[in-house]
């Protein structure tokens, strides 16, 4: 797994990518830290992301990501590309 993944990372997806983003996940070794939230019937936008796992987060969290100029991946094919480069 690439170092972009070293912190903590936003990440923001469409509504019904929620199995690409496990499939993406389980592709690369990423840890799915609560894997029940992919069984449910929610659809979620705002995630976190790191080499110790995925899982939700609030817009609180992702606002101080974008305000410490942390990464924030803006659908699931930016993060791909990261992962790749």
């Amino acid at each position: 797994m690439k170092d972009v993944l070293n912190e903590l990372c936003g990440l923001v997806i469409e509504p019904n990518q929620k199995q690409q983003l496990k499939e993406l996940c389980l592709r690369y070794s990423i840890p799915l830290t609560y894997p029940e939230l992919f069984d449910d019937e929610d659809e979620y936008c705002l995630w976190g992301i790191s080499k110790d796992g995925v899982g939700l987060i609030g817009t609180v969290i992702m606002r101080h990501l974008c305000k410490s100029n942390k990464t924030i991946f803006h659908g699931l094919d930016e993060l791909e590309q990261a992962l790749h480069d």
